[in-house]
């Protein structure tokens, strides 16, 4: 399976850097993609996110879930965050995702895949942390979002397209969806062999 993927980022209202954060790593036998959601807006949200980040770049290729819970310790003297990690395995297509709080995934599929995230904030989460599983196609269509977005949205019209195209897609997809007053971020990930 290979992947095309496309991002964008847009800070809340009259800021100027945003507590959103788009991380997507290629692993050696899959793709992973997180979504940060900090808790408010601004510099203070901002330097929260990029300590997140620093910490999903230097993990190893573990499960979502694993990623998570050490995560939930990493971060606990901050305000935590909303954060959504998928897996996709390029050669089975299985795709894994774990999730805690307000971050959303939704695949455009032919297979029904029932991930969604759990209530709470990473960094003060107490309950367990699962991993949900399934698969996809070829074709198949993922997207991932803050809360910034609303959840009731359209897949966008789709079909062999670049990394660049993809996040000219996802910029006008948080201005279609997008929140005035919340830091907005989608990322879109087109699946084909």
């Amino acid at each position: 399976m290979n992947f095309s993927v496309g991002e964008y980022i847009r800070p809340c209202k009259d800021e100027k850097v945003s507590g959103d954060i788009i991380i997507v790593k290629e692993l050696e036998d899959s793709l992973q993609v997180s979504m940060v959601d900090v808790l408010g807006h601004g510099d203070d949200a901002h330097a929260v996110a990029k300590k997140i980040e620093r910490f999903l770049m230097s993990t190893e290729a573990l499960s979502p879930s694993s990623i998570l819970k050490a995560l939930n310790k990493d971060i606990q003297s901050t305000r935590g965050a909303a954060v959504g990690i998928c897996n996709i395995h390029r050669e089975s297509g299985a795709i894994t995702y774990s999730g805690i709080g307000n971050t959303g995934i939704r695949i455009r599929s032919s297979k029904v895949f029932g991930g969604f995230s759990k209530e709470g904030v990473v960094g003060q989460y107490t309950r367990s942390i699962e991993d949900i599983e399934g698969s996809i196609n070829n074709g198949d269509i993922i997207i991932m979002y803050s809360d910034g977005l609303t959840s009731r949205f359209n897949f966008p019209q789709i079909s062999n397209e670049t990394n660049e195209s993809l996040s000219v897609i996802a910029r006008d997809f948080v201005y279609e969806y997008g929140k005035e007053f919340d830091d907005s971020s989608c990322v879109i990930i087109e699946c084909r062999k």
